[in-house]
């Protein structure tokens, strides 16, 4: 991977760090979190379209702007089940580790699916970000162990985490398929038509289930801060996946969201046990070796 895209995974790591955060301090309830979802993609959305029309970039042709939907469809649909149901279902430190298969699954479905090579220290560096997502469940439910425990399943629990790893698995992939369907246009519209996909459903979705969303102050603060992670987090891996395969882009820019998580935790006060530590040391590694690529060994080009 160039150092473009390289910089592009880790930044985009660094601004999907911060997502979690911004939804805990929202509020469990759905009514606040359904809110936080909304205004997200609202702002997101508004923001993309105003810089696309403002510079005049070009939107695409139909096929890349219904894969935007869809991207924008998966995001919600990823965003919504894992950050504003799941987290508050059942115990984190399974749901953590699960979710972050995304990226192992995406890395997989490019090799089958889309050809990209399997190079000499690629699965090496898989295994490494498979050891930290289990190390770091095993220090997270001890840390919660020290806390009183963590929440028992709840009705949902594991139904709606399934569909949030594949959900994000999926994006990754439609991500990568945009470059195949000519007109391409920039990355700009594929998002705007994206949030404005995502903040349809999420409206619909509101609606059915008779929830009102919170339209408070603070939630459009987090709102904004939500979107201003999102959008520059999309942004990044768009420009990254310009020159990187997808195989190689999301398992590190999801091994750099685990380490900036990581930091934040310590900086906001926690002390992080040695386990933890070993989880971040193994990201770290992981991001190295699948880095280091070397030759191919499958599907070489």
């Amino acid at each position: 991977m160039d150092l473009v895209a390289l910089g592009c995974a880790l930044g985009s790591g660094l601004a999907m760090s911060l997502v979690p955060s911004i939804f805990k301090r929202q509020g469990p309830s759905a009514e606040r979190q359904m809110g936080l979802q909304l205004g997200g993609s609202l702002i997101a959305g508004a923001a993309s379209a105003a810089l696309l029309l403002g510079l005049g970039l070009p939107l695409g042709g139909r096929l890349f702007l219904l894969l935007a939907v869809l991207t924008g469809l998966g995001n919600a649909l990823n965003g919504y089940t894992y950050l504003s149901v799941v987290l508050h279902r059942g115990p984190v430190s399974v749901s953590w580790a699960v979710v972050y298969t995304s990226a192992v699954l995406v890395a997989v479905a490019g090799w089958l699916l889309l050809g990209e090579p399997v190079r000499l220290w690629h699965p090496l560096g898989l295994a490494c970000f498979l050891g930290c997502l289990a190390v770091m469940a095993v220090a997270v439910r001890r840390t919660a162990a020290k806390r009183g425990g963590e929440l028992a399943p709840r009705k949902g629990y594991w139904f709606w985490l399934a569909v949030a790893l594949l959900a994000g698995a999926a994006n990754g992939l439609l991500m990568k398929l945009k470059d195949q369907a000519p007109p391409v246009g920039n990355h700009l519209s594929f998002l705007a038509m994206g949030y404005a996909a995502a903040t349809a459903a999420l409206g619909l979705g509101s609606g059915v289930r008779g929830t009102r969303p919170a339209c408070d102050r603070r939630t459009w603060g987090l709102s904004a801060a939500y979107a201003g992670c999102s959008l520059l987090g999309l942004l990044l891996v768009l420009k990254g996946l310009e020159t990187a395969d997808v195989s190689v882009l999301l398992p590190v820019q999801a091994g750099a969201a685990i380490g900036f998580g990581a930091l934040w935790a310590a900086l906001g006060g926690e002390r992080p046990s040695r386990l933890a530590y070993a989880g971040v040391a193994l990201a770290v590694l992981a991001i190295v070796l699948i880095n280091l690529g070397g030759r191919a060994i499958l599907g070489g080009r």
